[in-house]
């Protein structure tokens, strides 16, 4: 059984040095892509290690020819399951596609599950080479250093939420600019 502190470190953010970027879309001329961010599946098992010890299992099914993925992910008795596609423009589809199904079964468990809703931006991409120039990467590094600070300040509101404390109480008597002291009940006029 995952306890309530286990879910919430499997939810943590991954540190910004483990997240990678994968350029989306891309414009017109090729010269601008979409950042993507992702983790490698071996931060997620790490995480899992880290956190449930050896209480967490995957298992995999291919379906439709070897082209779909089918991972099976347990943590301490609870399965949770999702697909990966191999995409046919990568050599290595089937690892990818198992990844990409470990990755998604983890999502379910809230492992990088907050990476879907990572802000995308647009940087520099250098489409001879299929990669982010380095101004465009560097733009992407600190989307993340910004964006994994916001969560963890979230996360940290989320644990220890600010305490209201009772208002100081308000005297009835106080000077107003350019007049004389006066004297107001609460809910009445002012009184000279």
């Amino acid at each position: 059984m995952l306890t309530k502190e286990q879910l919430t470190e499997l939810s943590r953010p991954f540190s910004t040095k483990q997240i990678a970027w994968k350029p989306g879309a891309t414009n017109r001329d090729k010269t601008k892509a979409l950042g993507l961010a992702y983790v490698d599946p071996r931060h997620y098992q790490q995480r899992l290690d880290d956190v449930v010890g050896p209480d967490w299992s995957d298992t995999y099914e291919v379906h439709q020819g070897g082209s779909l993925f089918v991972c099976y992910l347990t943590i301490g008795g609870v399965t949770r399951s999702d697909v990966g596609e191999k995409d046919g423009k990568n050599e290595n589809t089937a690892t990818s596609a198992k990844a990409q199904a470990f990755k998604r079964a983890c999502v379910a468990f809230g492992l990088g599950r907050y990476l879907y809703s990572f802000p995308q931006k647009w940087v520099g991409y250098d489409s001879q080479y299929k990669r982010f120039t380095d101004a465009g990467l560097s733009e992407l590094m600190k989307l993340a250093e910004k964006y994994h600070s916001m969560t963890q300040t979230a996360a940290k509101l989320d644990r220890d939420p600010p305490t209201l404390s009772e208002p100081e109480p308000v005297t009835a008597t106080g000077t107003d600019e350019g007049s004389p002291s006066t004297t107001r009940p609460l809910d009445g006029p002012t009184v000279r």
